[in-house]
């Protein structure tokens, strides 16, 4: 399983760098927005949105493990299906019933 922790950083770090981003379009200087008060009540605000970011990837983590054997017996079933038909099974797809069918020498 992916490391979940990964989501979080992520949102935090997005926030982060889009604030960056807006400010150097703003003014067109590359900005220290760690001292700015504004900045740190944003940031302080992206920890609830981290923490329901974690939530949820762990929650669909844990659902995509408890399927992962189900969907294995899926991708098993339809490899049988898209295996290649070959001559011996459409040899014995039309085998005529016993007692019935063409004489034995003109059977393949």
């Amino acid at each position: 399983m992916p490391a979940t922790w990964l989501f979080p950083a992520v949102a935090v770090a997005t926030f982060v760098v889009q604030e960056h981003v807006e400010r150097v379009v703003h003014t067109g200087e590359l900005p220290w927005l760690l001292t700015s008060s504004v900045f740190m009540v944003g940031l302080l605000l992206q920890l609830p949105v981290a923490l329901v970011a974690w939530v949820l990837a762990h929650r669909l983590l844990a659902a995509l493990e408890q399927i992962r054997p189900r969907r294995t017996q899926l991708l098993d079933a339809i490899a049988v299906l898209a295996a290649p038909v070959t001559a011996d099974v459409v040899r014995i797809a039309i085998r005529p019933l016993p007692g019935r069918g063409p004489p034995l020498n003109l059977r393949p």
